[in-house]
């Protein structure tokens, strides 16, 4: 979800997972919605989007094509320029996100609590949630870091401890 909400390629389908050793049972669940489309995959890198296009194929589906290298090389193409990305990259290191596209940039995060352009991740201040959400510096102060009432009150809210407001 985190990934798909900060960016993605333009006209990609959503998936209703939050893990990707979830996928396989995902497709399997809706293998009609997909079996006579062209399906390219793609992911950060390229390694999870190879699995997953070996996996569709033993499944049966015909027409699957895969982003060689990965959303990163995409970006980084001369020609393509990241054009069709819309978004930032999610990345799993302390960066969190990186710009695609080249061309126009486009802001498609909405923040957590106001649903204003965003993207800007932060961990939930609550060490036993810590929820990644989109949101913005103003309402990080505002509601201590947190994803939620019960968060923001947390014992252990790391925001309140950080800033010495306990």
């Amino acid at each position: 979800d985190y990934e798909f909400d900060l960016g993605h390629f333009r006209g990609a389908v959503r998936l209703n997972i939050t893990l990707f050793r979830d996928l396989p049972q995902w497709i399997r669940d809706n293998k009609d919605m997909f079996m006579d489309k062209k399906i390219v995959t793609y992911c950060t890198g390229g390694i999870r989007c190879e699995k997953f296009s070996g996996f569709l194929l033993k499944e049966g589906f015909e027409d699957v094509a895969q982003l060689e290298g990965g959303i990163a090389t995409y970006g980084k193409d001369p020609e393509t320029q990241g054009e069709l990305w819309d978004g930032k990259m999610y990345v799993f290191d302390e960066r969190i996100s990186v710009d695609v596209n080249q061309v126009e940039k486009t802001v498609i995060g909405k923040e957590w609590f106001d649903g204003t352009p965003c993207e800007r991740y932060i961990n939930c201040s609550n060490p036993e949630c810590n929820k990644q959400i989109l949101v913005s510096e103003e309402n990080e102060h505002r509601y201590l870091g947190a994803c939620c009432k019960e968060c923001a009150e947390h014992e252990r809210n790391r925001y309140v401890a950080k800033h010495n407001l306990s």
